[in-house]
């Protein structure tokens, strides 16, 4: 059993990497092509996470997710998925910062069919990340302003006025 799986597991990184070398190949022909970049990223993630769990491709998956955000800043995709790596890095300061930037961005911007709900979903499965930083930062959560929770986290309280 354990040699199927690895068997598999072989397979599946074999095909990612044929993935990432047309990503490569895409983007050596338009190196201004801003989704073979995040495609590349998220097939770098998945090497990464598939291979040995470790993640040993994140720094490069990190680079071709900020490569694709330089040419399109205001694609909440690109964002909320470099977000979510900078999370699994736990460098929960700039996956905070990518998410403020969605929050940002125009909300009737349309992007080949992507809703502004699919990229609310998004916001909210990324609170962990808000969550985690003020652990991280503030263990002892002594002086955590609640504004400033609210406006991380795109909640309002009719309350605080």
């Amino acid at each position: 059993m354990q040699a199927q799986s690895q068997t598999q597991s072989n397979r599946k990184a074999s095909g990612i990497q044929r993935d990432i070398k047309m990503y490569d190949r895409s983007i050596k022909k338009d190196p201004n092509n801003p989704d073979s970049h995040y495609m590349k990223a998220g097939a770098l993630v998945k090497l990464g996470d598939l291979v040995d769990g470790t993640g040993n491709r994140y720094n490069e998956a990190l680079d071709s997710y900020s490569a694709a955000v330089n040419l399109d800043p205001e694609h909440p995709l690109y964002l909320i998925d470099r977000a979510k790596l900078y999370s699994k890095m736990q460098i929960y300061e700039q996956a905070a910062g990518d998410i403020s930037l969605v929050q940002k961005l125009p909300v009737g911007k349309d992007i080949e069919g992507l809703y502004i709900t699919n990229i609310l979903n998004e916001l909210l499965s990324l609170n962990e990340i808000t969550s985690s930083l003020e652990q991280s930062t503030n263990p002892g959560n002594e002086s955590i302003n609640p504004d400033d929770d609210m406006e991380l986290t795109g909640v309002t309280n009719p309350d605080i006025e």
